[in-house]
């Protein structure tokens, strides 16, 4: 069961479910009535049988706990519709072990990946006693997994006498945005997924800090535990091409004066700044403009179709570049004050490998309207 959510998603769901673990809506407990079927039949399984039968446990309960537990860096960030995930992803992922130990869960990164900017890490996180791990975005309603037809409160009300804490895992760095997903495992323990953006790139990067919190949903008030934790990365190799060459749209009221194209192991990495030229024109979006690569090979007719595949880091975002300082001296975003002459803005967004390329096709396009604007073609140079 996928349920991915963004880091202000989860601090929001996390405030509603620590104010009311006081109210938390419990399923009564299931009667399992016990038939009576026919009697076994008694039969003497010779040394040789025994232990046939003994390895055959052992490796259908390591399989199982495989199947449990094998999620991974590329399984939840290539877990998206129009998403292009590369034949040698697996390539570019750590997989060295890691493993933290709190008084309430025992957390092992399964794998991990950087690339200077965004990060990613799959962990496996255990508890410690019988106690059934869930996602701050789950719902007691919501299915516990595609392969068992039961809710989470059943399930845990079932196997875990109804006790489950909510965990989570936030890299402590200076970031644009995040996101987080899980796989629910039938043993209590959780497969949580961790995507981050960092907002200045820094490949020299050998250790992030991060914090494991566990905050217990039970009729009691005990507050959520926090503990700190070290992950270990090493930034993999990554290249940057650029066009500075001014791009007019004039239908749309910008220009575009900086395209810049960061190429990795798993995606390419967009950034797009523009100014408003036409300020009637650029209204008219209603803050809704969006720039698109349109893909030179596609035969589709529908504008969708004609775009290349998002890379693995999903959708993006446009924010304001022209920031001010407010009393507290913290940075205040102007993207939703009104547009002026001359404003500028940066759209974030990513593409998948298969459109690497040394000449690109941008068309800009209003995305509450559905309406398209002109497109413009243009060069990059690599410049390191």
């Amino acid at each position: 069961m996928s349920n991915r959510m963004s880091q202000r998603e989860f601090s929001e769901s996390l405030d509603k479910r620590l104010s009311g673990l006081q109210e938390v809506p419990w399923l009564e407990a299931k009667v399992l009535a016990k038939a009576e079927g026919e009697k076994p039949v008694k039969k003497k399984l010779s040394a040789a049988t025994i232990v046939i039968v003994v390895l055959l446990v052992l490796a259908m309960a390591g399989a199982v706990a495989a199947a449990l537990n094998s999620w991974g860096v590329v399984d939840f960030a290539g877990n998206r519709a129009w998403t292009y995930v590369p034949e040698t992803a697996q390539e570019s992922i750590s997989k060295e072990e890691q493993t933290f130990e709190t008084d309430f869960v025992k957390c092992t990164v399964q794998e991990s990946y950087y690339d200077g900017k965004i990060l990613r890490a799959a962990f496996l996180i255990e508890p410690k006693d019988k106690t059934l791990l869930i996602h701050s975005g789950d719902d007691f309603e919501d299915p516990f997994s595609d392969d068992i037809d039961e809710t989470i409160a059943q399930y845990a009300q079932e196997h875990f006498d109804g006790s489950m804490a909510v965990v989570w895992i936030f890299p402590q760095v200076d970031s644009e945005n995040g996101e987080g997903d899980c796989r629910h495992n039938e043993d209590g323990s959780i497969v949580l997924y961790m995507e981050d953006c960092l907002k200045e790139e820094q490949p020299e990067l050998t250790e992030i800090p991060l914090e494991v919190g566990y905050a217990p949903v039970t009729d009691g008030e005990r507050a959520a535990e926090r503990a700190p934790m070290t992950l270990k990365v090493q930034a993999v190799e990554s290249e940057l091409y650029v066009c500075e060459d001014p791009l007019d749209f004039p239908e749309a009221g910008v220009q575009v004066t900086k395209a810049a194209l960061t190429v990795t192991p798993l995606e390419i990495r967009v950034e797009l700044d523009y100014t408003v030229t036409d300020l009637e024109k650029y209204n008219a979006t209603e803050d809704g403009l969006w720039f698109e690569f349109v893909n030179p090979k596609s035969t589709a007719t529908d504008y969708f179709g004609q775009t290349f595949e998002s890379g693995m880091a999903g959708g993006g975002s446009v924010s304001c570049l022209d920031v001010r300082e407010d009393e507290q001296g913290e940075d205040e975003e102007e993207y939703s004050q009104p547009a002026k002459l001359g404003s500028r803005y940066r759209q974030i967004d990513t593409l998948g490998l298969n459109a690497l390329s040394d000449e690109y096709t941008l068309r800009a396009y209003n995305c509450w309207e559905k309406n398209r604007h002109e497109t413009v073609s243009f060069r990059v140079k690599k410049v390191k």
